[in-house]
């Protein structure tokens, strides 16, 4: 199945299930993830902190700023339980959730490969069989430790070649077994 961008992927998952985005940032995306899904659970996770490695633009204060923005817009659907939004590494985010609990999981944390294979690793269990396991940034020259983390996992697990969109910065997806 070709799909054309990231978003476009949303339209094959699970509509009122849970969900769970890793890596947030600014949120635009989980805009989109809470209006074709509608879920009844969207799990934010994001440090919202300066972390080594970053741009020294992305302070402490830049990033305070993006969660201002993330709360603010999803102010109504946090007040309905829906979003639950959590500042905390994407290694420390699965504590806050089941084993078996999602429909879905969107991984679009730290780009390095050992915290993408990490990342896909702990969010593996957190999937239904017949879940969606995806992530961004399958770029072989921008962020080279994310299909290269993806490709470990496969051989790992024994999965098919994952789903890739055509967007210039491609997201993958497997369905989960």
């Amino acid at each position: 199945m070709k799909l054309p961008h990231r978003v476009a992927l949303l339209g094959i998952v699970r509509k009122g299930g849970a969900g769970a985005e890793i890596g947030v940032f600014r949120a635009r995306f989980s805009e989109c993830m809470l209006e074709i899904t509608r879920p009844k659970i969207l799990y934010l996770f994001d440090a919202w902190r300066k972390l080594p490695g970053m741009l020294p633009t992305m302070t402490n204060e830049w990033h305070r700023g993006n969660l201002y923005r993330v709360m603010e817009s999803m102010r109504a659907h946090v007040a309905a339980g829906v979003v639950r939004p959590v500042c905390c590494l994407s290694s420390e985010a699965p504590k806050y959730v089941p084993d078996g609990s999602l429909d879905w999981v969107y991984i679009d944390a730290d780009h390095s490969y050992a915290s993408c294979l990490a990342d896909l690793c702990a969010w593996w269990s957190k999937v239904k069989p017949g879940g969606h396991v995806m992530g961004h940034d399958y770029h072989e020259k921008r962020e080279p430790g994310v299909p290269k983390a993806v490709a470990e996992f496969r051989a790992r697990h024994g999965l098919p070649a994952p789903g890739v969109t055509e967007d210039p910065i491609p997201s993958y997806w497997w369905v989960k077994p």
